[in-house]
């Protein structure tokens, strides 16, 4: 009830907070990267080398967007786009054609399947456009991704701008991106914390649909309820807490990325116990930062999350 009350909700925060792509033909369109050169087609059943320049690093929901971290990218997805202005606009036939011409030769190998998608509806000069056309554009930006299913918060951040990422439609593999709205006072890696914590994960599994194996929906309409704690950056001790919750994330994402190359078992017993640790302290300083007594820490810390 505390938390309900509390004015400032993530959606009043974010820019934006939207699905991802999606294709209506997963098989052609998303690829396995074999070695950086050639790509495995699902629909093809077999390899092809295509331009990498239409080729992009794929997060699948769950698999790869993890608690801090992105996983190892194994998939890519060929985005036939140019982005003019922040809009993707549909790469012509002779562009493609010209400067692309493998990716052409394996579009117009998969022309049937494509130009099926929908009863037929594809059976046009756009047949090899993605089915839906929102978001686009929104992949190449700074953003925070969370899985649309996931037993526990699995926010993380993408500051290479790089990451594309496909809608709940995507084979189960589905998720979201969530941009914040320009400001001085705004980090990303502060909301992260906030979001990971477990008190606001505690708070969103008692709005959130549940699922059978202990899973949970973040979609949009959820996660946009979660209360975000403002700054009062004229504040010293607030400005203080605020500090100390982004060097955490911050401590937590580099910690995050050694464990994912860790190469030996000792390495990443360490790792993962320096990551529990950062979590134990996130958690204690966003108990601090939204005021909770020590009857209501026990609350939250006797569930599981």
């Amino acid at each position: 009830e505390k938390l309900r009350n509390m004015p400032v909700k993530l959606g009043d925060l974010a820019d934006r907070i939207f699905q991802g792509l999606v294709t209506g033909a997963d098989p052609v369109f998303i690829v396995e990267n074999e070695n950086g050169k050639t790509f495995y087609s699902e629909n093809t059943d077999r390899s092809h080398k295509l331009e990498t320049e239409l080729l992009h690093p794929l997060c699948k929901g769950s698999v790869n967007i993890r608690r801090y971290m992105i996983s190892e990218i194994t998939k890519s997805i060929l985005f036939p786009y140019k982005l003019v202005d922040g809009k993707a606009e549909l790469l012509s036939a002779k562009e493609l054609s010209s400067d692309y011409p493998q990716v052409w030769e394996y579009l117009k190998e998969n022309r049937s399947r494509l130009e099926s998608r929908e009863r037929g509806k594809w059976k046009n000069s756009r047949w090899y456009a993605f089915g839906r056309s929102q978001n686009l554009g929104e992949m190449e930006q700074k953003k925070i991704l969370t899985p649309s299913i996931a037993n526990r918060a699995s926010f993380t951040l993408d500051s290479s701008n790089a990451y594309y990422f496909v809608g709940s439609g995507g084979g189960g593999g589905g998720g979201y991106g969530i941009t914040l709205k320009a400001s001085e006072f705004l980090s990303y890696e502060y909301v992260l914390g906030l979001l990971n914590s477990k008190l606001l994960d505690l708070f969103l599994k008692s709005l959130s649909t549940s699922f059978s194996g202990g899973y949970y929906a973040y979609n949009r309409q959820y996660i946009e309820q979660l209360p975000i704690r403002t700054i009062n950056f004229s504040d010293p001790a607030d400005k203080y807490r605020h500090d100390n919750i982004v060097k955490l994330v911050e401590q937590m994402l580099a910690a995050k990325e050694k464990l994912a190359q860790s190469k030996t078992e000792a390495k990443t017993h360490r790792l993962e116990a320096h990551c529990a640790s950062l979590d134990r302290q996130i958690d204690a300083a966003v108990y601090e930062l939204y005021g909770l007594t020590e009857e209501e820490i026990t609350i939250v810390e006797k569930e599981k999350t």
